[in-house]
């Protein structure tokens, strides 16, 4: 680990060149942590409820039949989704009904509905996440901050100039919420996607959130002033911590066993206590008139920040700690079916049971999804020559549709369109881990562009022409109406228990048949 981590390339931020730094910069969303230290902070409960209401109506509205293809653009998709996206919404016939392009919609917006009520993820349009650096030339004083967005591969810059406020994830402390003045520095001009903090004052400013450091941790940074704070209050000092036990025990023991290895990850698994931690901080935050202020809760704070640096100085927090804050009934938005519960007066609460219609009619539309939808023809893509590729295409649609299958089948998820659009809305039980969706989301991005190759080496001689008329075999597979190729196609079907794949010709020949539609357009307009 120590070895990747020392050679890990430092971020870009300049113009010329992009990197994990300079791709952050996208809307961002409220969680319930947040949620409840600005309620803490002052901010009223209506406007939370406001804000989600606002959000659910657009994503609602985006799911309709006029803005659907409008809405996709806008959707963080996979690089392989952006010819069937350019299609559907630039060269679509008007009469042609793009189902798989609706499905993607569909669980699109299910999934944003259903993350708001389970984990009140709101989306706030003036915020961002960035990656924090130092201010290097000490031109900024200890409450400012410079910040310059640029939108990713768009000349678009917007420089932030009055009050902010930053905060770090995991934050259980309302003093790890911090108002700062975003100023302009021409001496920063050509940063940009980073957040500049100041290297002046008693303590720095990205250390009151959560004990931040600029060694790659990445800040939420807000200028949305109906959620800004209404007070400020003193920073926590429970992250400060002191050289500890397992610090002292290596440096004067500089030869690790192999039993003391094996000791530490057992301790460290067995006291692993993060996730009930931040749970009880909920339910006593919940309970408390005081909310994330109150006498349980800080404590709380305190011993969340010891189990999140364990793994650097080995102080761990005991079951007996954890086991002090148990409670017996829980909020109703929690859902513990198997515990008492109670209907929370909180924002939370309020926005949970407001949400309950909106995400039934949700889940009403996904599980209407069919997947044996009837799509529209587009003529303009069955181009003359095609026939001599139908046998290639065939069998390569085979091994394609088997390959998604597969994932369907390994991961529980039940349509191509989740697969694909990384919009899945239920994972079999053991892969409902923490990110395991981005995981999946790029190994089906791996396994699609290695099927990308290797049906490109099994036609490598083609040219230009012949590879649109090779595009044009795969999208007749699909789309066609002949009876020869639908029979072939269902058999296939009832051969491998598969469903008909119709993401096949888009996913393997997109841009080719994006050419094609193109090429067709123009020659309609010089005929007229």
């Amino acid at each position: 680990l120590f070895f990747f981590l020392m050679l890990r390339r430092p971020p870009r931020s300049t113009r010329k060149e992009s990197s994990a730094a300079s791709d952050v910069y996208k809307r961002q969303y409220l969680n319930r942590e947040l949620i409840v230290l600005l309620e803490t902070l002052g901010v009223k409960r209506e406007t939370f409820v406001n804000i989600q209401n606002e959000y659910i109506k657009n994503c609602l509205k985006a799911a309709s039949e006029d803005t659907s293809f409008r809405y996709i653009k806008q959707l963080n998709w996979v690089e392989y989704l952006w010819p069937l996206i350019f299609y559907a919404t630039k060269l679509r016939p008007y009469n042609t009904d793009m189902q798989l392009v609706k499905h993607m919609v569909t669980v699109q917006v299910a999934k944003e509905v259903k993350n708001v009520r389970k984990k009140a993820r709101v989306c706030i349009e003036k915020s961002c996440r960035l990656i924090g650096v130092c201010d290097e030339l000490g031109v900024l004083e200890a409450d400012e901050v410079f910040v310059q967005l640029m939108k990713y591969k768009n000349e678009r810059i917007l420089v932030l100039v009055g009050k902010v406020f930053v905060t770090r994830n995991p934050c259980l402390h309302p003093g790890d919420i911090r108002i700062l003045n975003a100023v302009e520095m021409k001496e920063y001009s050509h940063l940009f996607n980073v957040i500049v903090f100041s290297s002046k004052g008693v303590r720095p400013a990205h250390n009151m959130m959560s004990s931040g450091d600029l060694d790659g941790d990445i800040y939420f940074i807000c200028w949305d002033h109906r959620i800004f704070p209404k007070q400020e209050v003193s920073p926590s000092t429970a992250q400060v911590s002191k050289k500890s036990s397992a610090n002292e025990y290596l440096h004067n023991n500089m030869r690790m066993v192999r039993d003391n290895i094996i000791d530490f990850f057992c301790n460290y698994f067995r006291s692993n206590y993060l996730g009930s931690i931040s749970t009880l901080h909920l339910v006593h935050a919940d309970k408390s008139h005081n909310g994330a202020l109150s006498k349980e809760c800080l404590e709380l704070d305190r011993l969340h920040s010891t189990a999140v640096d364990f793994p650097k100085h080995g102080n761990n927090v005991s079951r007996e700690e954890v086991n002090k804050y148990r409670v017996k009934e829980y909020p109703d938005f929690m859902e513990r079916k198997e515990i008492d519960q109670y209907e929370s007066k909180k924002a939370l609460g309020i926005m949970f049971r407001s949400t309950k219609i909106i995400f039934d009619e949700a889940m009403e539309k996904y599980n209407e999804m069919s997947t044996n939808q009837v799509e529209s023809v587009d003529k303009d893509l069955l181009i003359e020559g095609r026939e001599k590729y139908l046998e290639l295409a065939f069998e390569q649609y085979k091994e394609y549709a088997f390959t998604i299958r597969s994932l369907l089948k390994m991961y529980g998820v039940r349509t191509e369109a989740e697969i694909l659009s990384g919009a899945i809305i239920k994972l079999d039980r053991i892969h409902r881990s923490k990110n395991r969706e981005h995981e999946i989301k790029r190994e089906v991005a791996y396994l699609i562009k290695d099927m990308i190759f290797k049906f490109d080496k099994q036609a490598p001689t083609l040219n230009s022409k012949e590879r649109l008329q090779l595009a044009s075999a795969r999208y007749a597979i699909i789309y066609s109406t002949e009876p020869k190729i639908q029979e072939d196609v269902n058999s296939c079907i009832k051969e491998c228990d598969m469903w008909k794949a119709y993401s096949y010709p888009w996913i393997i020949s997109g841009k080719e048949l994006v050419e094609i539609k193109t090429q067709r357009e123009l020659a309609s307009a010089w005929s007229m």
